[in-house]
């Protein structure tokens, strides 16, 4: 035991602790200064306070550095690597993916099956793509720590795909941003002319999903949640297609709309219930006179926003005679089987039927 980097003594009485101790450090990190390079870590307070927002990342690095790596390259001793990675294959990505399924947190880069059936539409192989899920993947393991994050963000931009942060940062610092940024949405909406209760149950909801991942995982097994999961779910599937055979970029940056601006409007747009348009609509078109009687131009383009109401789910089954269309379901074909895409495509067209007779009930408002 001695000759290991967690060597003890065997006559020491408590060298199973010790030895239990070291390894739990190890691998679940000391978050602290005892698994980090020296070199890196030699005094220098500028160099210390940078680094100590990396240093998890950085230990574990390190740490695989030191018992994974430096084994198989230097001590002709693979076991640890092939162990480590066996490992991550069998039990790390597998356990994250069955987390993130129960959360209803899908990636936003595209799957191997949605590359290989966009390659068939388009013949191109999309290696840029495929290099982002399997850095994505090594990622998601986590085993070499900052190398599989930095070497996942970089194949992640150069393919196009969204970049997001690198670390965690201190909980009251996340809490404390996300509860000012709660506050200022609600003060937004307000201005905006929206109901305050139905605001400040909208940040609410969201703050509680940004800062607790249980609370994200519990409110994502409420039924109310479960037609909103799936407009997203299905809002995914569209970019990542259009990403991949239309070549259309995903937006970068970390922008996103005030969860509180628009409910209403999201609502009547959503809602596949005629009586409930009907009620939706009397309560926008009283808001609307309210705020800009006297404005009849932002009055007409307000009416006009809500008149207008595509389908971002599925492509226009009457642009290109249905060509976009029928390419989309074979492409759902390929990745999740003829029932699914069947669904859609049948909602598709309930939808397009539902979105013109709303439209249809919108008051159109004449400038002279």
């Amino acid at each position: 035991m001695r000759g290991c980097r967690f060597g003890v003594d065997a006559k020491d009485p408590f060298a199973q602790e010790k030895l239990t101790l070291a390894l739990t450090s190890a691998i679940e990190g000391t978050y602290d200064a005892r698994e980090l390079p020296v070199h890196w870590w030699g005094g220098n307070k500028m160099a210390e306070d940078v680094l100590s927002i990396f240093k998890w990342n950085i230990e574990k690095a390190n740490t695989f550095n030191k018992d994974v790596w430096r084994p198989a390259v230097k001590d002709g001793n693979p076991v640890p690597l092939v162990v480590s990675i066996l490992t991550a294959a069998g039990i790390s990505v597998p356990a994250t993916k069955l987390l993130n399924e129960f959360i209803s947190k899908r990636k936003a880069g595209a799957t191997w099956r949605e590359i290989n059936a966009a390659s068939d539409i388009t013949g191109n192989e999309h290696f840029m793509q495929r290099a982002a899920w399997l850095t994505d993947v090594m990622n998601l393991a986590g085993v070499a720590g900052i190398y599989s994050t930095l070497a996942n963000q970089a194949a992640q931009a150069l393919a196009g795909n969204k970049v997001h942060g690198m670390v965690f940062v201190a909980g009251n610092e996340v809490f404390l941003t996300d509860m000012v940024g709660a506050i200022a949405g609600y003060v937004e909406a307000l201005n905006a002319g929206e109901d305050p209760v139905d605001a400040a149950g909208a940040m609410a909801k969201q703050l509680v999903m940004d800062v607790f991942q249980t609370g994200r995982a519990i409110m994502n097994q409420l039924p109310m949640m479960q037609d909103e999961l799936q407009r997203r779910s299905e809002a995914r599937d569209r970019g990542v297609y259009e990403q991949l055979v239309n070549e259309k970029p995903v937006t970068q940056g970390d922008f996103r709309p005030n969860p509180a601006i628009g409910m209403r409007e999201k609502e009547f747009k959503q809602t596949a219930d005629m009586a409930q348009a009907a009620e939706l609509l009397g309560i926008l078109t009283k808001r609307y006179f309210d705020k800009f009687a006297d404005r009849p131009d932002l009055l007409q383009q307000k009416f006009d926003s809500l008149a207008k109401n595509p389908d971002r789910l599925f492509p226009s089954l009457e642009e290109d005679s249905g060509l976009g269309a029928a390419r989309f379901v074979g492409y759902l074909n390929d990745v999740f089987g003829t029932d699914e895409s069947t669904r859609r495509l049948r909602e598709s067209v309930v939808r397009d039927a539902l979105n013109k007779a709303k439209s249809e009930m919108v008051p159109k408002i004449e400038l002279h």
